[in-house]
């Protein structure tokens, strides 16, 4: 049994709160645990954070768009459109300025420290902020635009109203002459007798919408890039340094919570029982004021907040609102650590029976050794989901958690993370083909003319694996361990002077991104679908004639529209082309298949080949590696939350906070080094060639 939430006043004393987490095996299901569990992994999890945003972006559009959006097709249709696009992503990011926790800590107070800003480093460092702010406001309204592009109907009624003679006149070109394009142009969304002008504004949107997405992936794949490159800490730290940030802000709910629970009660007692109130130290405005400002880096110090400085240095420094460093020379906060001051979301944890993870954190009034007898002569009875007791003159309330479930959940847990690589491939497969077939029925639309078909479907081929590959770039671990920093110091690419080993491992990183992309091009080239619309619209005569070899006249005219159903060529003619493109594109996708298979087999048995390792010992290494990286994570976490509940509680009892040995910057930098394999060494990673170095300097860092 562990210890979990703040530690409260000297255990023993009457008013002393323990907060323990009980676990005992019953057959109780709680839904809210699930749900708790969900949010408080989305909110620890940026990647995973920013995905539902954007699941539920593209859940609102589709609402809007089937129950709200009715185009009026008259001279509002600009208007009317354009509000529906533009509007809700103007309202998400107004709501993404709200809801940022850093905005506030921007803008409290800054009326009456403007004349601060005057200074161009504090003008600087706050603009450094808004756009941090900014980037992650933009979410949720570009993935509106792109969602919104990609349906088509909003876009669809702005553009018929245009007004614009020459748009007008391009868009009617070729079309039916019974129907009155020009003039009827108005009543396209509401009239849907002329497809094919509705199909060329679709077309339109949705490779509007592919070049969002596309912008949207390589400007933040850049700018992380970017970030990265130049960052001064290393990748190990910066993994803590994150973890302490999340404990740090989930950990000051919780003693907020209980401080300001405590006082209310002391003054509430005070008032109803007219007794002098006891003594509570609470923080003073100053020492407020001192932990809210915005963090800013510094190379000579190793704080991890302005909390952390704080407790640290109990200083006020210059009395600038947004600088909070000890010295006053510091260098610009670097991009990577704007998650320092974000906060994340936070589940109040500090109400009885309210728990996370699975584990209740429940408040006990009475002596640990009291207690522990206590449960032990109740766990018969650990049946109900609460057990009330009176015990020493005090109402004890006890809840139990479903273990049970708990350990069947961590038994197919562990199966999965045991064979992940394959489990993992096999998911991404199911999730390729069901993402191929969901834009194949839903939204791809060829819009069967010889100007668009070769983009529209070159797009929709490969605008997703394009997407996919920065996708798996930005999951890489790899590439950011090794790209972190090497700006700074250009040499972290190329330890040693191994220019093999270097491209070696960006092979590996490029080859590992490359494995979603590929997986899509065969799925969309087997089905066909943006292959025919593709090819279809070439107006190359070499292809042309052997598409139409032996065939009329009308073959070459009719080309563009054998995809779609109103064609003039004969249903046998036009079936015997579908079957002619299919072909093709399943030939195709077949060979992508082939050619990925030898192509790793082949990578697989030359790496395998030139290993200076044994198998059996390859397979430990690979084992020690996973079992590292497990046992980093669960470290970080650790000391992480042991480092913010020091800090906490020196702040909050204002007491000198106690020593804590900590790696220095540069023993973070050395773990933090890409691994080069050395004969002479038998060391399985950098972390363990850092703890057995001979001239390793025990001093750490006390803070």
């Amino acid at each position: 049994m562990q210890d979990a939430g703040p530690p409260g006043p000297m255990m023993g004393t009457p008013d002393s709160e323990v907060y323990l987490r009980v676990c005992v095996h019953t057959g109780l299901t709680l839904p809210m645990d699930r749900f708790k569990t969900i949010m408080n992994i989305a909110s620890k999890q940026t990647n995973l954070g920013f995905g539902l945003v954007a699941l539920l972006t593209a859940g609102g559009e589709q609402i809007f768009s089937s129950v709200a959006f009715k185009c009026p097709c008259n001279e509002l249709n600009f208007l009317y459109g354009l509000v529906f696009l533009l509007v809700p992503a103007l309202a998400l990011l107004l709501l993404g300025y709200i809801l940022s926790k850093k905005m506030w800590i921007l803008f409290t107070g800054l009326w009456h420290n403007r004349a601060k800003l005057c200074c161009w480093k504090n003008l600087a460092a706050a603009c450094t902020a808004f756009i941090q702010i900014s980037s992650t406001a933009l979410v949720a309204p570009l993935s509106w635009l792109a969602v919104a592009l990609l349906n088509g109907n909003y876009y669809e009624c702005a553009m018929t109203g245009t007004n614009v003679s020459v748009y007008n006149q391009y868009l009617c070109k070729d079309m039916n002459s019974e129907f009155d394009c020009a003039k009827k142009l108005l009543t396209l969304p509401c009239d849907k007798r002329n497809e094919e002008a509705l199909r060329t504004l679709r077309s339109q949107s949705q490779i509007l919408g592919w070049l969002v997405i596309t912008f949207i992936m390589l400007s933040s794949l850049l700018i992380t890039c970017v970030a990265r490159c130049n960052s001064p800490i290393s990748y190990q730290q910066l993994k803590f340094w994150r973890a302490y940030a999340q404990e740090e802000s989930e950990l000051m709910d919780l003693y907020t919570n209980k401080h300001a629970k405590d006082l209310a009660e002391r003054n509430l007692k005070s008032f109803f029982n007219q007794m002098e109130p006891a003594n509570i130290i609470t923080p003073s405005n100053k020492d407020w004021e001192n932990i809210s400002s915005l963090y800013k880096f510094s190379t000579k110090d190793n704080f991890y907040s302005t909390l952390h400085r704080y407790v640290e240095t109990n200083q006020e420094g210059d009395g600038i609102r947004m600088v909070s460093i000890r010295s006053n020379e510091s260098t610009d906060n670097p991009a990577v650590l704007h998650f320092v001051d974000g906060g994340i979301v936070s589940i109040d944890r500090s109400a009885p029976g309210l728990h996370e993870m699975g584990h209740f954190i429940i408040p006990i009034n009475c002596d640990p050794l009291k207690l522990q007898l206590f449960l032990q002569s109740q766990a018969p009875e650990a049946r109900s989901r609460t057990l009330q007791r009176h015990h020493g003159g005090r109402l004890l309330t006890v809840q139990f958690l479903d273990t049970n479930t708990m350990d069947n959940f961590q038994t197919v847990l562990r199966f999965f993370v045991d064979q992940k690589t394959t489990i993992g491939y096999s998911f991404m497969a199911l999730l390729t083909i069901g993402g191929e077939r969901a834009f194949s029925m839903i939204s791809f639309q060829c819009p069967c003319n010889h100007e668009q078909n070769f983009t529209y479907g070159l797009t929709f081929l490969l605008g997703p694996a394009a997407v996919l590959f920065v996708l798996g770039l930005f999951f890489s671990s790899g590439l950011w361990r090794l790209y972190t920093g090497c700006c700074l110091n250009p040499m972290k690419l190329c330890p040693r002077g191994n220019a093999t080993g270097c491209f070696r491992v960006l092979l590996s990183i490029i080859t590992g991104a490359c494995v979603a992309p590929v997986m899509w091009l065969c799925v969309a080239l087997l089905n066909g679908t943006f292959y025919e619309c593709a090819i279809s619209g070439l107006d190359d005569n070499l292809v042309v004639n052997l598409f139409c070899k032996n065939k009329t006249l009308q073959c070459r005219k009719q080309l563009a529209l054998v995809p779609c159903d109103n064609s003039k060529l004969s249903s046998d003619e036009r079936m015997k082309l579908l079957m002619m493109f299919r072909a093709q594109s399943q030939i195709l996708g077949w060979s992508v298949i082939i050619l990925a298979a030898i192509v790793g087999l082949l990578g697989t048995c030359c790496k395998n080949c030139r290993s200076q390792v044994s198998y059996l010992q390859l397979t430990f290494w690979k084992r020690y590696i996973e079992k590292e990286k497990e046992c980093f994570d669960a470290f970080t976490v650790d000391y992480a939350k042991k480092l913010a509940e020091r800090n906490l509680q020196s702040f909050f009892e204002n007491k000198e906070p106690d020593p804590m040995p900590f790696p220095s910057h540069k023993a973070w930098e050395e773990i933090s080094a890409y691994y080069t394999f050395s004969k002479s060494e038998q060391f399985y990673s950098t972390l363990q060639r850092y703890v057995e170095r001979i001239d390793r300097d025990f001093t750490p860092e006390n803070l």
